[in-house]
């Protein structure tokens, strides 16, 4: 099927150039509706769902377990600051925090982690990273253990 400005254009009723200024116009309206309108394709990340989605049965009192964690122990010092860590999200997207740097140093190295709560990321500890993924891996979503 074609378009209106096609039609109009072969009966005659438009010429070429206003053709071509319709296409502009469509373009830069296409555009300008931005990214949140575009179809675009998502990349598979199922292994990066959490596993209660995946369905690998880790039960709800592990899971809120493992959460509850992350909330009594995160660390709220440093993160204010003006280097941004990225990290992966459960839902596969790349998301950031805005950290000092030595809030950073710190994750770098392994002695800091980053995990879910539920429904937002905090900073954790090392040890209390470690407790973490025994519960729930998923859980915890950077730390550099190595």
């Amino acid at each position: 099927m074609t378009n209106m400005g096609d039609a109009l254009h072969r009966a005659g009723l438009i010429n070429e150039k206003d053709l071509k200024r319709q296409a502009h116009r469509d373009r830069v309206r296409r555009k300008s509706a931005g990214p949140e309108n575009a179809p675009r394709p998502r990349p598979d990340h199922d292994h990066l769902v959490h596993p209660r989605k995946r369905g690998q049965g880790i039960e709800d009192a592990a899971i809120e377990k493992a959460a509850d964690l992350v909330r009594t122990h995160a660390i709220a010092e440093g993160l204010s600051g003006r280097r941004r860590w990225h990290y992966v999200s459960t839902d596969g997207r790349i998301l950031y925090l805005n950290v000092t740097e030595s809030v950073a140093n710190l994750l770098e190295t392994g002695d800091r982690a980053i995990a879910w709560d539920g429904s937002k990321s905090h900073v954790v500890d090392r040890d209390i990273a470690r407790q973490i993924a025994d519960i729930d891996p998923a859980t915890v979503l950077f730390w550099n253990d190595s």
